[in-house]
This record gives structure tokens, C-alpha cells and sequence, in this order.
């Protein structure tokens, strides 16, 4: 026998996670065009830079020009990976346990178990976008409702998994 209620509650909690991917995709292009845009700005500036004659303080310009590129790469590549991770994640189906992709709701708070990008706020909830590699992404991992557990001194019980 078909719980309606139940099928409906997941219906409206996977059309959230799809939401909410979208709305971490939009974040992430953000942040992509945000990087891209310092590295342009940083590399246009060095090459602006002209040689005067303290050629001390043009190798030192220089070369902060070159770690600001670096910075904003790392920023991008960073940016770049987190984007494959959620195009992945909007393929994926519900599981059982929680795992990459998963939304999980305890007793403490809803989870996303995506990225590590903050939280999200909604009219309902707040919900923590976390990585699998973070501590609580590592506590929650493979765990199914109904489940309990501690962590940081405090007792979690698996509400939901999505």
C-alpha cells in the first residue's frame, strides 16, 4: 500500500533539492565569473606595470600581481570543482543512507551533503550545504533514518534522508 503523504513529502522535498541545486549552481557561476574576472584584472595591471628606476619596487609589484593570479586560480579551480560536483548530484536518485548528494534532516537541522558552501536560508528551515569531508559529512555518512549518533557532545537523530 502506497502512503501518499509520505510519496508527497518526497516529492516536495526532491523538487527543494533540485531548487536548491539550481541555486548553488548559480552561486558557483558567481563565484567562476568573480575569479575570472580578478585574474583578468590582476594580469591587465601587471602588464601595465612599467619598469621605473626602483626596479626593486617593480619586482615587488610584480610579484604581487603573480600571487594575487595565483590566489584567484585556486579560487577558480576550487569554484570550477565544486560546479562538476552539483551538475553530478542533479543525476543522482534518492537513497536510503545518507551519501554524496543526500538532504538529511535531524533533530539539529537540515543538511546538504554537496559542498561545503554555508548555509542557505529558506521560510521554513536553514539548511547546512556540507562536504562528505567535513566532520559532521563524515558523521552523518551511511547513516539511515531512524539512526542516532553523537557528535560534538550533542545527540543527533536522523529525521530524514533524501
Amino acid at each position: 500500500m502506497v502512503d501518499w503523504h509520505q510519496q508527497s513529502i518526497l516529492i516536495s522535498n526532491m523538487q527543494n533539492k533540485e531548487k536548491l541545486i539550481q541555486l548553488l549552481l548559480s552561486l558557483v557561476e558567481e563565484k567562476i565569473n568573480t575569479a575570472k574576472a580578478e585574474i583578468e584584472s590582476a594580469r591587465e595591471a601587471q602588464q601595465n606595470e612599467t619598469k621605473s628606476s626602483a626596479g626593486d619596487k617593480y619586482e615587488t609589484s610584480r610579484e604581487m600581481m603573480t600571487q594575487e593570479i595565483e590566489k584567484h586560480s585556486k579560487s577558480l579551480a576550487d569554484a570550477e570543482q565544486q560546479k562538476s560536483i552539483l551538475i553530478h548530484l542533479s543525476s543522482l536518485k534518492p537513497a536510503k543512507c545518507v551519501e554524496l548528494g543526500s538532504w538529511v534532516e535531524t533533530n539539529h537541522g537540515h543538511y546538504f551533503l554537496a559542498t561545503g558552501m554555508g548555509s542557505i536560508k529558506t521560510d521554513d528551515f536553514t539548511i547546512q550545504t556540507i562536504s562528505l569531508q567535513s566532520p559532521i559529512g563524515k558523521a552523518l555518512l551511511n547513516k539511515k533514518r531512524g539512526d542516532r549518533f553523537e557528535f560534538n557532545g550533542k545527540q543527533y537523530s536522523i529525521l530524514n534522508v533524501d
